[in-house]
């Protein structure tokens, strides 16, 4: 591929992860993503195939892009510390949930996704929500007491953490109305992650307590 296609094919893929982030995959149109690119719509045929393989496309550009500028282990090894590496994660988390720009454009796209599915969502799952919740549940079942913990306890956990992170790109409209001036930015992403964390730990050793009876009196 010359310089001039590869130049077009990411115009196209970065004006397709916009309009498909702001609509939605049933209500963006090639011919938005080809006006917002400045190229010709039979060039989303030739570097693409078609729509859907266009939608393709994005989510993993974008899911690779947001994982590269906000890596769940935060770069720590696996000789860190089961607190520090569960802090790393939900950091990460609310990053790409605050962000604006390139790095959020995966969550954007996920909010559009969970309003109307597409046939795509199964291989978004599979292959980035799934590896996303493994990670968290693995950190989790180190401070819940090992691989013996009950994994439905690991999984609601897990659901109850990822919640905290995630609402904030679910509800950005809620949120704004209902917080005004005191809404969340990417700027805040450092004080809410030590504080989600907090609040994590504090529930995980009440639940682990609960589940071992250590907690009794």
């Amino acid at each position: 591929m010359t310089n001039a296609g590869e130049d077009t094919r990411e115009r196209l893929l970065k004006s397709a992860c916009l309009v498909f982030s702001e609509k939605g995959y049933h209500r963006s149109t090639i011919n938005a993503i080809c006006r917002e690119a400045g190229a010709n719509i039979a060039l989303v045929n030739y570097y693409f195939g078609d729509k859907a393989s266009l939608y393709d496309a994005v989510w993993r550009h974008a899911f690779e892009y947001v994982s590269m500028e906000c890596p769940l282990d935060g770069g720590l090894g696996a000789e860190a510390s089961a607190e520090a590496r569960l802090h790393a994660a939900i950091h990460a988390l609310l990053r790409r949930a605050l962000a604006n720009g390139d790095t959020g454009i995966f969550a954007r796209l996920m909010v559009q996704e969970m309003a109307c599915p597409t046939l795509t969502l199964a291989h978004i799952v599979d292959e980035a929500i799934r590896p996303q919740a493994d990670h968290i549940c693995r950190i989790l079942r180190d401070l819940l007491g090992g691989d013996d913990t009950d994994p439905r306890l690991v999984t609601e956990c897990m659901l109850s953490i990822m919640g905290q992170c995630l609402i904030l790109a679910a509800n950005r409209p809620v949120r704004s109305r209902l917080l005004a001036e005191r809404d969340f930015s990417e700027e805040d992403a450092d004080r809410l992650a030590d504080h989600i964390t907090r609040f994590s730990l504090a529930g995980l050793r009440a639940v682990h307590e609960a589940q071992t009876g250590d907690g009794r009196s």
